[in-house]
C-alpha cells in the first residue's frame, strides 16, 4: 500500500494508481476508501471507461444494482465495444431480477468477444431462470468448450440434466466436477447431488 500512496502523492493525476489502490482497499475490505479512490479517478479523468467499470463492480458487490448499471452505462457510452462492461451490466440486471435485459447484454458481450466463457455461463443461468433448460445447457456446453476447467458450468449443467430427468448425463457432470476441483464446498455440493441421484460418489 505504501508504494501506491507514494505514487498517488507524487503524481496526483496518475489515474491507474488510484484504481490499483482501490483494488488493494477492496482486498483489505475497506470499501469506503476504495469508493473514494474510484471517485478521485473519475474526477481526474472522466472519460476513462475502466474507472466506471471498476466503480460499477464495487456497487454491484454492495448490492447497489441501479448505481452499478449507471456506471456500466457510462463505460459503454465511452467505449461501445467494451465487452466486459456489457457483461457486468448483464450480471447486474440478472441479480436485479431482469433476465431478459441480462441476456441482451450477455449477447452483446459474446458478439464482441466470442470466447467470453463467463458470458456463456451466466447467459445459461439467465435462460435457466426463464425456464429454458435446453438453451441453458447449450450455453454451458459452449462455456466448457472454451474453458474445460470451468467448474461452475459442469455443476450448472448437471443440475439442469437432473431437473430434466437426464440422470446419466447429470451423474457424468457431477463426477467431472469432482475430477477437476479441489474446492471442498464445491466437492461437497457435487457429492450431495450424486447422493440425491442414488449414486455413491
Amino acid at each position: 500500500m505504501d508504494d501506491f500512496d507514494k505514487t498517488v502523492s507524487l503524481q496526483a493525476d496518475f489515474v491507474d494508481a488510484y484504481l490499483n489502490r482501490a483494488m488493494l482497499h477492496i482486498e483489505q475490505k475497506d470499501l469506503q476508501k476504495a469508493m473514494s479512490d474510484y471517485q478521485l479517478a473519475i474526477t481526474l479523468k472522466p472519460d476513462y471507461p475502466l474507472s466506471y467499470l471498476n466503480r460499477g463492480s464495487l456497487y454491484f458487490k454492495l448490492g447497489k444494482f441501479p448505481e452499478a448499471i449507471a456506471d456500466f452505462n457510462k463505460a459503454i457510452e465511452l467505449d461501445p465495444k467494451y465487452a466486459n462492461a456489457y457483461y457486468n451490466r448483464g450480471l447486474s440486471y440478472d441479480y436485479w431480477g431482469q433476465p431478459d435485459l441480462a441476456i441482451t447484454d450477455y449477447n452483446q458481450a459474446i458478439q464482441l468477444d466470442p470466447k467470453f466463457d463467463l458470458a456463456y455461463l451466466n447467459r445459461g443461468l439467465a435462460y435457466a431462470a426463464k425456464g429454458d433448460p435446453a438453451a441453458a445447457i447449450a450455453d454451458w456446453d459452449k462455456a466448457i468448450e472454451i474453458n474445460p476447467s470451468l467448474t461452475a458450468a459442469y455443476m450448472d449443467r448437471g443440475i439442469a440434466y437432473a431437473n430434466t430427468g437426464q440422470t446419466d448425463l447429470a451423474i457424468a457432470a457431477f463426477r467431472k466436477v469432482l475430477e477437476i476441483t479441489k474446492d471442498e464446498n464445491i466437492r461437497n455440493s457435487a457429492n450431495q447431488r450424486l447422493k440425491d441421484l442414488g449414486v455413491t460418489p
